[in-house]
């Protein structure tokens, strides 16, 4: 799969192809099926599968005071992506420029002029230019007017028959319920952050923390998880590791900032300044202030045996990373 940050950057052998447009943050099983149906008509027609994406959010351009929301910042969604058989991945740059632009001038200068796109395949709540006031009604007009179709993807509703949205997937986030999350993206949730310096009290008691700085992510639910921790080389193959995360502001030792935190069990490295992948597994018990550092410690050993009871189970911590596979079956990283 390759990159591209401008449009005009892609290649005339890459233009032509059908495009699937979105947001994809997330990239749960509802943009999967999108995915999904422009990778089938690209290969039935023989030309390039093509996804066009944004960043910043459109809606965290549009609103720079809102709480940190996203699931997938763009490094995490352009590894997610890179395993589902995309050719060119075309992230555009959201900037007033782009936001003012008129819902027909995008198809017209962007998808027509600049992409040559012969097929768009979008969700079923599409919308796009100025004031998101295009929709996959007037999308289709536009196809007919110049010239390429256009595909429709209905929405996905899960066993509840909810729909699936990156609005519900921040949801149960928030709400701490890791399994429906899974089976909602098709993969365990996971956040991808910079070691940043703590107070190293972990330290003291035994279990040394990577504090993570998550200001760019949707958060989960405070309290404490199993968890699966990856270390990415300089090529970026990673090594995982068992251990626990706990997302809190540490009030037993009076704390106020709220930190996302990793104690990889059996490690003993130096990854200060490193980015790490940090992936829960299951929610083990809310935070809670303690009587004093040692029952701290205590409570963390508890956890601890916990954690790695449920990531002893394959169908736990061990499970290898799963995608919704394109061809019916499970693809593993």
């Amino acid at each position: 799969m390759r990159v591209f940050h401008k449009y005009h950057d892609v290649p005339l052998s890459s233009k032509g192809g059908v495009i699937a447009i979105g947001n994809f943050d997330g990239v749960h099983k509802g943009h999967q099926t999108v995915l999904k149906t422009a990778k089938q008509i690209a290969k039935a027609d023989n030309i390039p599968f093509n996804v066009l994406t944004f960043e910043p959010h459109p809606s965290q351009a549009f609103d720079r005071e809102r709480e940190p929301f996203r699931l997938t910042p763009v490094r995490s969604k352009v590894r997610v992506m890179s395993k589902l058989g995309i050719d060119n991945l075309i992230i555009m740059h959201f900037v007033a420029d782009f936001y003012n632009m008129s819902a027909e001038d995008f198809i017209k200068k962007v998808i027509v002029g600049g992409l040559k796109a012969s097929h768009l395949v979008v969700g079923e709540g599409y919308r796009f230019g100025k004031d998101s006031l295009g929709d996959t009604s007037l999308l289709q007009k536009l196809g007919e007017k110049y010239g390429f179709k256009v595909t429709v993807v209905p929405n996905l509703l899960n066993k509840e028959k909810e729909r699936i949205s990156s609005s519900l997937a921040r949801f149960l986030l928030r709400r701490g319920d890791i399994s429906k999350l899974k089976q909602m993206l098709g993969r365990y949730w996971e956040i991808e952050a910079r070691v940043i310096k703590g107070n190293q009290i972990g330290r003291t008691i035994g279990f040394p923390t990577a504090n993570l700085n998550t200001m760019d992510y949707a958060t989960p639910r405070m309290g404490v998880y199993a968890a699966r921790i990856g270390i990415p080389d300089k090529k970026d193959k990673i090594t995982w590791f068992d251990g626990i995360m706990n997302y809190g502001s540490r009030p037993t030792v009076d704390g106020e900032t709220v930190f996302l935190e990793a104690h990889i069990f059996d490690f003993s490295g130096d990854i200060y300044g490193r980015r790490i992948i940090v992936r829960p597994i299951k929610f083990l018990r809310p935070e809670m202030k303690m009587k004093g550092l040692e029952d701290l410690k205590n409570h963390i050993k508890e956890d601890i045996v916990w954690a790695k009871i449920i990531l002893s189970d394959t169908a736990g911590g061990n499970a290898p990373f799963m995608i919704f596979n394109f061809d019916g079956d499970t693809d593993k990283d």
